[in-house]
């Protein structure tokens, strides 16, 4: 297995917690770190472990060693949600997933499986309706350890650089959602990929 990558120092910089929000952390174990698991998601290639919705400082400081000591006995990965989410926004996706979950089963109730119920919550706490607008984020996903392309990409708006996250095979440069994605012009890089409402990596397990 590959050595153990820590970011919980970054969370310092991604983490700004207000009253009735939080942020979500998972405990993901990954196929392409074990060769070969019988569990995880066919399409994926994961399997959800564990997750923590994080409300403030205190309670975060209570479980990171929680995350670490699952991540280090499965030799999974920890992975934050990089929006944070309203709670009352969540509760009206769920609202409104819960619905449709129930019309589909009154048009079949063989349509509807336990699974679905499971994975339910899961969904609407990763969900960008779930999230507070200002908190929203842009995430450069580097799929190569280049340092003079890390320093290209982050300078391309410093204003809005947030944190940058080391990756297995690269970076997860982090920047606030408040300008035009243009800029980054990534169209001319290669091994680099932007997303939003997206995961970050935190910790790798040893």
């Amino acid at each position: 297995m590959d050595n153990m990558i820590d970011n919980f120092y970054s969370l310092k910089y991604l983490c700004d917690f207000s009253p009735s929000t939080y942020y979500k952390f998972v405990l993901l174990t990954r196929d392409k770190d074990h060769g070969s698991l019988q569990l995880v998601d066919k399409d994926k290639k994961e399997l959800l472990g564990k997750q923590w919705l994080v409300e403030d400082q205190d309670y975060l400081n209570k479980v990171i060693p929680d995350m670490k000591n699952f991540a280090n006995a499965v030799g999974g990965r920890i992975y934050m949600c990089l929006d944070r989410m309203s709670y009352i926004k969540t509760l009206f996706t769920l609202q409104e997933e819960t619905f449709k979950m129930i019309r589909t089963y009154q048009e079949s109730s063989n349509n509807v499986r336990i699974k679905h119920l499971n994975k339910l919550w899961n969904s609407v706490t990763s969900k960008e309706l779930s999230t507070t607008k200002e908190s929203r984020r842009f995430m450069l996903d580097v799929d190569v350890k280049d340092l003079e392309l890390l320093k290209r990409l982050e300078d391309k708006q410093k204003s809005s650089h947030i944190a940058t996250l080391e990756t297995v095979n690269g970076f997860h440069i982090i920047f606030k959602r408040n300008f035009n994605p243009a800029i980054l012009e990534i169209e001319k890089e290669n091994n680099v990929e932007i997303k939003t409402c997206c995961l970050g990596l935190i910790y790798k397990g040893s």
